[in-house]
């Protein structure tokens, strides 16, 4: 029987939806992001879910963010129509339409869409042992404009840029000194911490709850208009790219790549 990618467990009004992934390093293969998005979309009619916290199984990591094994393997398919940012972005969505508060729980490292994918849950917790980053310059991808968008919104254009101009990895200090997360903590009261803070919001008049998270992201929607266009492009030409390809082998084959800028 097929391990399931997802691990879903409710007490009382809080649902915890665990990446179960962890030989993967709890890796996003395409299917797993429509996936999610299934299973947020699935869980906003129920009533009695009043919080939902999302975490990686194991103690290495949240998520290490896309297989990078896949995106080598569909880079030509990439090159035509562009990067899976629509498979990704749907499920940030769903997490961002979902009624009632999200809580990451980052139990590790959150890397690439990992991170993306903390960044757009309502409240971060992250373990003392959590690391965040975006090194996907150091693979030759580039993000959509999209998904830079949401990077943006969370914590500003100068750590944004730092992020993902250096593609460096920043420890759980830098990520609170910066905004990235709402609480730093030792490890193993992780998760007594988010189950805390996840329980006081339960307690909270849901539709009062309900009424501040979209009000909240109602403040960013105009953003969304921006035409896009020419970036989106850019994505396709990247993908297209010799370096796309030895960024993602040299990756794989845990060695430094020599990027020719073509």
């Amino acid at each position: 029987m097929a391990e399931e990618n997802f691990l879903i467990e409710k007490d009382a009004h809080i649902c915890t939806i665990t990446i179960n992934r962890p030989a993967q390093r709890n890796a996003f293969n395409t299917a797993m992001w429509v996936e999610l998005a299934d299973i947020m979309q699935s869980m906003a009619g129920d009533e009695d879910i009043r919080v939902a916290v999302v975490t990686g199984a194991g103690d290495k990591a949240f998520s290490s963010g896309a297989d990078m094994a896949e995106i080598l393997k569909t880079q030509e398919e990439r090159a035509e129509r562009g990067s899976d940012a629509s498979y990704v972005e749907g499920a940030l969505d769903s997490i961002i339409d979902f009624p009632n508060p999200v809580i990451a729980m980052v139990n590790g490292y959150a890397l690439a869409g990992g991170c993306e994918l903390a960044v757009n849950c309502d409240i971060r917790i992250a373990s003392e042992r959590a690391h965040f980053g975006m090194p996907l310059a150091k693979r030759g991808i580039l993000l959509n404009y999209g998904l830079v968008q949401r990077l943006v919104n969370a914590m500003g254009i100068m750590y944004t840029k730092e992020l993902l101009f250096t593609g460096r990895i920043f420890d759980a200090g830098k990520a609170l000194e910066i905004g990235l997360v709402n609480y730093l903590v030792p490890h193993d009261q992780l998760h007594e911490t988010t189950m805390q803070i996840a329980g006081e919001i339960a307690q909270n008049a849901p539709l009062s709850v309900r009424g501040f998270k979209k009000m909240v992201h109602k403040c960013l929607s105009p953003q969304k208009q921006i035409d896009s266009s020419d970036v989106d492009e850019m994505v396709k030409q990247v993908y297209a790219s010799e370096d796309v390809k030895e960024g993602l082998t040299a990756f794989l084959e845990k060695r430094p790549p020599e990027f020719q800028g073509r």
